[in-house]
């Protein structure tokens, strides 16, 4: 997810907050690769990543009220590993392996996505966030979410 620094409290214009395992672009907060939840230069990221990107150009400002749930989740995960269980990664794709609770101790990409669209409202809070795929993210009736994405 494309963030500004400031609604982070970093001193940063534009980052990747994002779960991944590329460890190949330096955490802004800890000057080195990791990988799991971290905070990346958006363009270095974009530069260096070797697949698709699919860019929705910032529509509204985050409200204040959007920037401090947004700062809360970057606190209370940056850091945290990529998911390394495969059952949990298959159950985004695959409804018949999902787990019914939300197992926020290791996260994939579209589950951090998911925890931040749930807080802000855009996703029911009863689901998951490790029942959200990539591509579900852009398709599931996100008010006008999914408008305008752009594929570099």
């Amino acid at each position: 997810m494309a963030v500004s620094g400031e609604d982070i409290g970093i001193n940063h214009e534009l980052c990747v907050f994002e779960s991944t395992s590329l460890d190949s672009v330096p955490d802004i907060i800890l000057g080195r690769g990791i990988e799991g939840v971290q905070i990346v230069d958006f363009s270095e990221r974009l530069n260096t990543y070797d697949g698709t990107v699919a860019v929705k150009p910032k529509s509204e400002v985050v409200t204040p009220d959007q920037a401090a749930i947004l700062a809360d989740v970057f606190r209370g995960y940056h850091g945290v590993p990529y998911e390394n269980e495969y059952i949990e990664l298959a159950g985004s794709a695959v409804p018949l392996f999902a787990d019914d609770r939300t197992d926020l101790e290791s996260m994939f990409c579209s589950e951090l996505c998911a925890e931040i669209l749930k807080r802000w409202g855009f996703l029911p809070p009863i689901i998951p966030s490790n029942h959200y795929s990539p591509a579900e993210l852009a398709i599931n009736n996100l008010t006008g979410y999914a408008d305008g994405i752009t594929v570099l």
